[in-house]
């Protein structure tokens, strides 16, 4: 899973989070290069990276997501 989204993939992601922390509550936002498995969904393209970026953050297990896009990485 890594190293799909450190590459430039076939796609850009962008996802938002609010969160709260030692400071109070915050906006946060992460963006990355996925490719996307022939006949996959947008779903589960969501939820595997979500589940990556948990996985990566502790600090995002409890954010709530407030925005997620992903579109084909080509101009």
């Amino acid at each position: 899973m890594m190293d799909r989204m450190t590459k430039q993939g076939d796609h850009f992601w962008f996802m938002s989070f609010v969160a709260n922390g030692p400071r109070g509550t915050y906006a946060t936002h992460r963006t990355g290069c996925f490719d996307i498995a022939q006949g996959a969904t947008r779903q589960a393209a969501f939820v595997e990276i979500l589940t990556s970026l948990r996985q990566q953050n502790p600090d995002l297990a409890d954010a709530t997501v407030t925005a997620f896009d992903i579109q084909p990485n080509k101009l």
